[in-house]
Order: structure tokens, then C-alpha cells, then sequence
């Protein structure tokens, strides 16, 4: 692998790949070959062998203690009897990750279970089922109770069948028996809860926006005091990098952060034709909230003082560049909790496709 810097304009024999996994809101999805497309990880977990966060049915709180449904839900309950909470407040993958992510469906937990490969598996100790989909990827879910046997991952809908009203569906894991299944669960059972990436989602808890507290593109501000800072120092790429079957190229954003420890960081990359004109997205995959390419990473610091980089990758598709040669301008930007606190200057690459 060639390590280059922008600054050498530098070209690239690109061959597009089709989109099988991408970042949208700083969380991961692939592409089983089913009809939605599924994340990586459960809500409140950072790798797919976390369970993350363990929640009531229509709850939004880790581990909540409850004796009965609220209120609020039950009416939701009585008034669609079979319906579904997606979309809606109760549904903790759209209040959690917002944008185009919401709880799976009934019958998406059911394509999963019915069209996948399904095999007993382990990631880094922890047991789990990985589901390898008819393109040939795969997820992993993990067990979630304590004994490390059972996994329970809530639907988004609500079983009419039950006298009292109160049960849901959820895909269950049970590995002591070598099944999974699809069954009614008492919504007060914790479950866990993996999202799946819907363009067309737009839910009660966002406006739709694919990135998640994404900025819009502005000026610098002083920093003064103890207010956390950055300086980016250079962007170098690592290119042709084929992650999840998909061909592109690595941002590798080196910088010198001061106050961030604990805080929520994230780098953003905006791209731009030779005019300095933003690049039109057409699908709704790597675009700020305006229909422009970009992308962006999370990340948190553990010390105050920080230097290192962080890396970015982009697939060459997303730019949605006809054939032939192109010079691209990048402006890459540090927000802190939200606040722009640094950019580079402006930096030039050329791709061929």
C-alpha cells in the first residue's frame, strides 16, 4: 500500500464498486442482499461483539427497571392494536442514532432469520450467531443475558394475539438449544436492539438528516481559556483501499487536540469539483443535510493533550463523478460537542474513473 499526500495530486485508476457497507450518523450498515440494509452493532454498543444497551419494549433508557407499560404507550397500544412503534418516540434506534436509522420490523427480523446462513459463532470470546446474507456478507449478534446462552432482540411491533396487551415480538437466540426464533416477549423483558438503515425513514425523533449533530461549514472561532482546540497539521491518503467490497480511499487527518478528554469529537470531510463547487449526492449515503458529498467520523479522546490521526474512508462511487480524469477539492473540520473548533486548508486530489 503507497502512502501520498494530497498535495502531490495525486492519481487513482478507480474501479466503482458497488455500496455493501457505508457510514451513516457515525454508525456502520451493511448490505445482506435483503431489503434494508443492517447495522453493525446494537444500539449503545461500539463493535459488534457489545450488546450495548438492554431495553423495554418502547423504552429509551439502558436497563430500566419497570413494572408496567406506560401510559403514553399503552394508548399507543389500544389504539393500533397490531401496530408498530417504528419511527415513532418509543423507537430507541431512531431517538438514539436519528436520521435513517430505525428498529427493524417483524418481517425484517423474519428475512433475516428465513434467508440468511446462520451459523454459532464467537467475536473476541463473547458467542453470538453470525447471519451471512445471499450476497455473501454477514453481522454478528450477540448473546445478551448473563448465563452467555440466550439473545433477545426486539421487533418493532406490538403481539394483538395476548389477552393483556402487553407482549412484543423479538428475534431470540438460544444457543444451548441450537435455534433461533421469532416469538412474543412481555415488553417489560429487557431485549437488546440492532437498527437497520432505511433512506426512506424519516422519524418523530429527526428531520432525516443522514449524519448525526452534523455542522455546517463555517469559520473558524477563537478558542480561549481551557475551551478545547485542534490544529490539523497535514491530511495524508492511503489509496485504494477495498473495505466491505468496496474500492476508496483512506483521509488520514493528523492534528493536535488540547481540552478534549471525555468530550464528543468528530472530523468532517466536505468535497468539491475544481471551482470549489460542492459535489451533488444522489442517493442519500455519504451527503450533508443539503444534498452534498461528505462524511464524517466520531471519536473521544482519553487525554486532555492529544497527537495522532484519525482515519476517514470514502468510496470512490459516493463522488458521483462521471468517467474520466477530476481534480477534487477536500476542506476537513474538528467539532467538539458540537462547537467547529478547526479546518485545514483547502487540499487537492485527482482521481481517474
Amino acid at each position: 500500500m503507497q502512502h501520498k499526500r494530497f498535495g502531490l495530486l495525486m492519481m487513482a485508476i478507480i474501479t466503482v464498486a458497488a455500496m455493501q457497507a457505508g457510514m451513516a450518523g457515525g454508525h456502520e450498515w451493511v448490505d445482506l442482499g435483503l431489503s434494508v440494509k443492517w447495522a453493525t452493532c446494537n444500539v449503545g454498543a461500539t463493535s459488534a461483539g457489545e450488546t450495548g444497551g438492554h431495553y423495554v419494549f418502547g423504552g429509551l433508557k439502558n436497563k430500566e427497571v419497570i413494572t408496567e407499560i406506560s401510559d403514553d404507550l399503552a394508548d399507543l397500544v389500544s389504539e393500533l392494536g397490531g401496530g408498530t412503534i417504528s419511527l415513532s418516540k418509543f423507537d430507541v434506534a431512531n431517538s438514539k442514532w436519528g436520521g435513517h436509522w430505525r428498529m427493524p420490523t417483524l418481517d425484517e427480523l423474519g428475512e433475516l432469520k428465513e434467508k440468511c446462513d446462520i451459523e454459532e459463532t464467537s467475536i473476541g470470546g463473547v458467542r453470538g450467531v453470525k447471519f451471512t446474507g445471499p450476497n455473501g456478507n454477514s453481522i454478528f449478534l450477540p448473546v445478551t443475558n448473563n448465563n452467555g446462552n440466550k439473545g433477545y432482540y426486539w421487533t418493532d411491533k406490538f403481539d394483538d394475539d395476548k389477552s393483556d396487551a402487553d407482549y412484543a415480538y423479538a428475534l431470540q437466540l438460544d444457543l444451548a438449544k441450537g435455534g433461533v426464533t421469532i416469538d412474543a416477549r412481555k415488553m417489560i423483558n429487557w431485549s437488546c436492539v440492532r437498527p437497520v438503515y432505511d433512506p426512506t425513514a424519516i422519524g418523530d425523533n429527526d428531520n432525516g438528516n443522514t449524519q448525526e449533530d452534523e455542522p455546517e461549514v463555517q469559520q473558524p472561532q477563537e478558542n480561549s481559556g481551557v475551551a478545547p482546540s485542534a490544529t490539523i497539521s497535514r491530511i495524508d491518503i492511503e489509496n485504494r483501499i477495498n473495505y466491505n467490497g468496496m474500492l476508496g480511499f483512506n483521509l488520514q487527518v493528523n492534528f493536535q487536540a488540547e481540552n478534549m478528554a471525555g468530550k464528543k469529537g468528530m472530523v468532517c470531510a466536505y468535497f468539491y469539483d475544481e471551482g470549489f463547487q460542492p459535489l451533488e449526492d444522489k442517493d442519500n449515503l455519504y451527503c450533508t443535510t443539503d444534498g452534498k458529498v461528505s462524511t464524517n467520523k466520531p471519536f473521544t479522546m482519553a487525554k486532555n493533550s492529544h497527537s495522532g490521526s484519525i482515519k476517514v474512508f470514502f468510496p470512490y462511487s459516493q463522488l458521483h463523478l462521471d468517467s474520466g480524469t477530476h481534480t477534487i477539492n477536500v476542506k476537513v473540520q474538528i467539532y467538539c460537542n458540537g462547537h467547529f473548533i478547526s479546518e485545514n486548508k483547502d487540499q487537492i486530489f485527482t482521481v481517474q474513473l
